[in-house]
């Protein structure tokens, strides 16, 4: 739950995956697409991460936000 922050500036959010490798980031990405239909990109800073483009933002919190403990809220401006 504490793997992820929020864009500043956007709407979007991040998955902090940099133990990835960019080849394993376009096989997330695929994934969360076929079976989530959730819009997302590599977003590179020092190492790979993976970035929901804020149109999937309400989608993903759909889906995740009734595992999600309360105190976690913040990280998605919940």
């Amino acid at each position: 739950m504490d793997d992820g922050t929020k864009m500043s500036g956007s709407n979007g959010l991040v998955l902090c995956t940099e133990s990835f490798t960019l080849e394993e980031h376009y096989i997330l990405i695929k994934v969360l697409k076929v079976n989530f239909n959730l819009d997302c990109n590599i977003q590179e800073s020092s190492r790979y991460r993976i970035y929901i483009q804020s149109k999937s933002r309400n989608k993903l919190l759909d889906l995740v936000k009734p595992h999600i403990l309360p105190h976690f809220y913040y990280k998605l401006n919940l």
